[in-house]
């Protein structure tokens, strides 16, 4: 089957329910997920987001980091306004693994089941990551 359309195990649709349980005991909600538009990625993405009692127009579904680089999800990160300031990816290894470790983040790699939200903190998304004002975050 190819890797783009398969679906989410029952291991993975576990896996995400607990992180969105998980995310709203700890009270963390993000404003915006941004996931991989792959049927599993995007699964999840739904999943994190109903445990949370976000509304799914808050999930931005894009083809651009399924096998891509750190730089495309930084690339992505760009685009976002402002006033969206805490942000999920649900993505793929190995570059949301090498985006966490450009954010100093102590990981060995980002499994399935664990979060990584970006948080910023100045005017635009640009400003953060220029002035490396960006707080990464990994969830387990």
């Amino acid at each position: 089957m190819d890797d783009f359309l398969r679906p989410l195990s029952s291991r993975g649709m576990s896996e995400a329910a607990f992180m969105g349980e998980k995310l709203k005991k700890l009270k963390i909600s993000p404003k915006k997920i941004i996931a991989s538009s792959s049927i599993r990625t995007s699964a999840t993405a739904n999943i994190i987001a109903e445990k949370l009692g976000m509304d799914l127009t808050a999930i931005d579904k894009t083809d651009s980091i399924y096998e891509s680089s750190p730089q495309e999800y930084l690339k992505v990160l760009l685009q976002q306004e402002p006033e969206i300031d805490f942000i999920m990816f649900v993505g793929h290894n190995p570059a949301i693994t090498s985006l966490a470790i450009f954010w100093e983040i102590d990981t060995v790699g980002i499994l399935p089941g664990e979060a990584f939200l970006c948080e910023g903190s100045a005017e635009n998304w640009k400003e953060w990551l220029t002035e490396a004002l960006i707080k990464g975050k990994m969830i387990k």
